[in-house]
């Protein structure tokens, strides 16, 4: 995994850099993809600040950490990125297993489901509403579909659980 270490208000000395790259090394089997790394490494009166960028795929990934030790920095910095490094790769590999399922297959369909016949003679009359509910209410169909006089719209009466009609008129 590439490094790049920037200094900002001083001068770091190879010793810090090269413990920083092997500490970053060191998380780099957590990562299956190419990666590279930013570290800035920015010096305060109180101590320092360490920001790490990592770019692995299309996934970014930021860290920060302040601390008087530089060594102690880097450790801290370090240990969050292992932790967003695993909570990314669980949060990827649970994606990877909650795949869409097919709602059925055939295994799943029950034995006693009935037969579905196409009826292809069926005409559609043309009624006014009066006439349609009062076909409904003389026949024991659930539901009777005719074109309105009054509208020229395709429209379905239907039986409702309280014993009421309803009407669906359909563009």
């Amino acid at each position: 995994m590439p490094v790049i270490i920037t200094a900002r208000h001083a001068s770091i000395t190879d010793e810090i850099k090269n413990y920083a790259r092997q500490k970053l090394e060191s998380i780099e089997y957590m990562w299956d993809r190419a990666a590279a790394a930013h570290l800035v490494i920015e010096v305060e009166k109180k101590g320092y600040f360490l920001e790490i960028n990592l770019q692995a795929g299309h996934h970014q990934i930021n860290c920060r950490a302040r601390a008087r030790n530089i060594q102690s920095a880097v450790n801290q910095v370090v240990n969050k990125l292992e932790k967003q490094l695993k909570k990314s790769k669980n949060k990827s590999s649970r994606r990877r297993k909650e795949k869409v399922r097919i709602p059925y297959s055939p295994e799943d369909f029950p034995k006693d489901i009935p037969r579905l016949i196409k009826v292809s003679n069926f005409e559609i009359e043309r009624l006014g509403e009066r006439e349609a509910s009062l076909r409904m209410r003389e026949s024991s169909r659930h539901f009777l579909v005719y074109r309105s006089i009054e509208s020229g719209r395709l429209s379905i009466i239907f039986r409702r659980e309280d014993g009421d009609l309803g009407l669906l008129e359909i563009d």
